[in-house]
């Protein structure tokens, strides 16, 4: 849908939590799905979660490669949720973003959406020197041959919710014994980050401040607000930072 005369004044509600395991963003999601509902702002949550694989509704139990007894060992939760895309398995050095906006508050269709999420991951891949693009035969965002981010979202009553990741420097290794996702030609899809990209450690904060900056453009959104928590999870971030989980930053 065009933007035609519409304009948005609505902010962008960063939040940046550090890690989170998932079961607490997806608390925390589906609290400010019910936020959201009544604002004409967008929400940004980046975190980063403990080793976890979430499955979507095009994901299916055999694009995992170890059995139950096997991922069991490798400390590998496997999760159904409510979003577009298949398995995708978060780790440290991942960053994820779960982006939660009413579509008619920017006055976008969820394919508007889904392009401003992608236009806004590759701009900030570029800050870094990394030309990404979209494919027609692969989902996701790719380096070449090899995929760096995923878009995948859903939508509730007219909100959109979760979002995107973005490989910075995690565990590729165990990215690929784990996951057997079908790519072209059938073959199993590869996955890169932009470390291994660029022979070196990939600042963060600096990630993290291009894609709000680049979302925030893209959304057509005037504002922006940063937190290091929330209200709902007060508690629970304090809990899980005293199990020795990477305070938020």
């Amino acid at each position: 849908m065009a933007r035609g005369t519409f304009r948005p004044t609505g902010s962008l509600r960063v939040y940046l939590l550090g890690t989170l395991p998932q079961e607490a963003a997806s608390r925390l999601q589906r609290r400010l799905i019910y936020d959201m509902g009544e604002s004409d702002g967008v929400a940004l949550v980046v975190c980063e979660h403990p080793t976890v694989a979430t499955v979507g509704r095009l994901g299916s139990r055999r694009h995992l490669v170890p059995d139950d007894v096997e991922l069991s060992r490798l400390g590998i939760r496997v999760v159904w949720v409510n979003r577009g895309g298949g398995v995708i398995l978060h780790g440290p050095g991942q960053l994820v973003g779960y982006v939660i906006g009413r579509l008619d508050a920017v006055g976008l269709n969820l394919q508007g959406w889904l392009d401003a999420l992608h236009d806004a991951v590759v701009a900030t891949l570029s800050e870094f020197d990394l030309p990404a693009r979209l494919r027609d035969d692969a989902p996701g965002i790719f380096l070449d041959h090899a995929r760096v981010a995923t878009v995948a979202v859903g939508v509730s009553r007219g909100v959109a919710h979760h979002g995107l990741t973005i490989n910075l420097g995690n565990d590729l290794g165990l990215i690929h014994a784990v996951l057997n996702e079908p790519g072209p030609r059938n073959r199993p899809l590869r996955q890169t980050s932009m470390e291994s990209r660029r022979g070196r450690p990939t600042p963060s904060p600096a990630v993290r401040e291009a894609l709000a900056r680049h979302l925030e453009s893209r959304l057509g959104l005037t504002r922006r607000q940063v937190f290091t928590t929330h209200s709902f999870l007060g508690r629970e971030v304090r809990l899980y930072e005293s199990r020795g989980f990477s305070q938020p930053v």
